[in-house]
Order: structure tokens, then sequence, then C-alpha cells
């Protein structure tokens, strides 16, 4: 940022704004990271439970495919109370950048 330390009291405001970008640039990766675990956790339940389908009677089968959708829709539940919250928190960041 050398055009803001052109004059002296504009110094002060540099730290500042690359700490909020580096905050929503965190905030960006960790919920990247949070998807692609996640998504890595659902493959990993649809293989098990592939493999684990062919010894379980149809009924069972039946039961453990709900449980897993069941589970998929909590993660997917998660995920969007997560992004809600970043979304939130940005906004938040953002305000708080106006007001300075």
């Amino acid at each position: 940022m050398p055009v803001t330390q052109m004059t002296p009291h504009q110094t002060q405001n540099v730290p500042e704004q690359p700490t909020q970008q580096q905050q929503q640039q965190q905030q960006r990766q960790q919920q990247q990271q949070q998807e692609q675990q996640q998504q890595r956790q659902q493959q990993q339940q649809q293989e098990q439970q592939q493999q684990r389908q062919p010894q379980q009677p149809q009924q069972v089968q039946e039961q453990s495919q709900q449980l897993l959708q069941q589970q998929q829709r909590a993660q997917q539940q998660q995920l969007l109370q997560q992004k809600q919250q970043l979304q939130l928190q940005r906004l938040q960041l953002q305000q708080k950048l106006l007001q300075e």
C-alpha cells in the first residue's frame, strides 16, 4: 500500500485495511475447507454404504440409505448456517470499515 503512505496522517489507517481483507480471505478459506471436508465425508459414507450393502437384506439397506440421506441433509444444513454466519461477519466488517 505505498500510495496511502504519501501523507503522514494517513499511515495510521494502513495496517487496518489489510487485516480486514485477511480476515475475509481466512473466512473464505475456512469455508472452502469445511465444504471440501464435508464432501469427502459424504463420499466416504456412500462408499462404506455400498461396500456393506451386498450382505444386507433389502429392508436394512433402505433404512441405512435413509439414515445416510438424513446425515447428508444435516451436514448441508450446517454448511448453510456456517455460510450465513460468514456473510453476517463480512457485513459487520464492512460496516465497521464504513464507520471508521
